[in-house]
This record gives C-alpha cells, sequence and structure tokens, in this order.
C-alpha cells in the first residue's frame, strides 16, 4: 500500500514506531570497527583490487568533492551508508559504476567499519555561496512546504527541515553538496537511480522541474550551515 503524499507528516511517526519495534525483535545489525574502516577509508584493501582508499573521492574526514561531485559522507548514519553499499553491490543502485566494483568486493563487516568511520567524522562546512532570492524562497518553500498543486510534498516531512533526515530511511541531506543533491534529483526523475522505497523520490522528482532542483538542492545546502532560513 502507498501512502499518498500529504499524509507522509502524520504517517512518519506511526512508520518510524513500526521500525522501532521491529528493530527491538530483529537480531541487532553487526557492529562497525571506525578504526578497520579508516584503513579502508585512507589505505583502500591490500588484497582486494577494487577497493581503492575511499579518500580518493570522498576525502580522508568525508567531506566530499564538490567540483568531482563525490559526496559528503562525514555525518551520515552508518546504516543508510551500509544500506547504499549493498544496492550498489546488488545493482539495485546502478548509477555509480566505480561504487559498484568497490561495493561487490566488500564484505558486509567491511561495509560497517568504512560507514562507522565515516559516521563519526565532524560535518566541516565551507561557504555556501550566494543564492539568489528568487532561488532561495523557492528551495524554501518546495523544502518547508511542498506544492500542493503538484502532489509535491515538503521535503521536510522526511528529511526535517534542516535536512537532518530520519536514519536509516531517510538521509541527512542538509550541507550536502547542492551539485550532488541536483545529480540524484535528476537520477530519480530519470529512471537512473531507483532504490528508492515505493518509488517515492522518483514520483516527486519527476514532478520537479530543472529549477525546482537547483533550488530545493541550493536549501538544504545552505540549511547545513544554519542559513536556509534566512
Amino acid at each position: 500500500m502507498r501512502i499518498p503524499f500529504w499524509a507522509l507528516p502524520l504517517a512518519l511517526p506511526l512508520l518510524s514506531g513500526a521500525a522501532f519495534a521491529a528493530e527491538g525483535t530483529a537480531t541487532a545489525p553487526p557492529q562497525g570497527d571506525p578504526t578497520a574502516g579508516k584503513e579502508l577509508a585512507q589505505q583502500g584493501h591490500p588484497d582486494k583490487s577494487a577497493v581503492m582508499p575511499c579518500q580518493s573521492c570522498h576525502g580522508a574526514q568525508g567531506q566530499g568533492n564538490p567540483q568531482a561531485g563525490f559526496p559528503r559522507l562525514a555525518g551520515l548514519s552508518a546504516g543508510y551508508m551500509v544500506a547504499q553499499l549493498k544496492d550498489f553491490g546488488s545493482g539495485d543502485r546502478g548509477n555509480h559504476p566505480t561504487m559498484t566494483r568497490i561495493a561487490k568486493a566488500l564484505s558486509e563487516q567491511e561495509m560497517w567499519d568504512v560507514s562507522a568511520y565515516y559516521a563519526g567524522q565532524e560535518v566541516e562546512l565551507s561557504s555556501a555561496g550566494e543564492v539568489s532570492e528568487e532561488l532561495q524562497q523557492t528551495g524554501k518553500r518546495l523544502a518547508l512546504r511542498g506544492r500542493a498543486g503538484d502532489a509535491v510534498p515538503a521535503c521536510a516531512a522526511c528529511h526535517g527541515p534542516e535536512g537532518r533526515g530520519l536514519p536509516p530511511q531517510f538521509p541527512r541531506i542538509g550541507g550536502q553538496h547542492s551539485a550532488y543533491l541536483e545529480k540524484q534529483l535528476n537520477d530519480f526523475a530519470e529512471g537512473n537511480r531507483a532504490n528508492d522505497a515505493s518509488a517515492m523520490m522518483r514520483d516527486i522528482a519527476g514532478k520537479l522541474s530543472a529549477e525546482d532542483m537547483e533550488a530545493v538542492a541550493a536549501y538544504f545546502r545552505r540549511a547545513g550551515d544554519g542559513q536556509g532560513g534566512d
């Protein structure tokens, strides 16, 4: 059963409660070892050539590379990162061939290790740069209120007004590089990324214009350093 977009803010607390109840009866996930994860992040795997040092693209502290389109990993939940690595490895998330090769070579424990390392890194934000007033207001409106006429829900319903997310299901996007956020929205809209539950993000992104995507990405990039509500 799919939940109507307008009902998301009401449904999420119920879904979260169900998730917590399920966690109480399910087997606990493996515990990541940040020390082992640091070695993978900074040195790669000596016996697996496909596993290059994560810092080559994401940085030693997980700050990413906005110019190259590599996302910030610092501060993301370990559970969310492991889920994405598994999706890369299985092909469910097929929008990055390099990550697919790496993820296929990692054991589940190694996924938890490197995710635990990056989850523990501090988010260090650089200046968000100038954004036009019109773009800023469009992004704020979509983020906080959505657009009822097009059945576009508020991004804040799942990701929060400052983009802190609801891990592991909904990732932190506040402070994420805007170019990366735009690319993910485009990939969802075009079907190049399809690992979203119930096609939720594909439905939403498909109703956004290029300007909408730029605006909401700029909003959440600025929300991470406290500028989103300006």
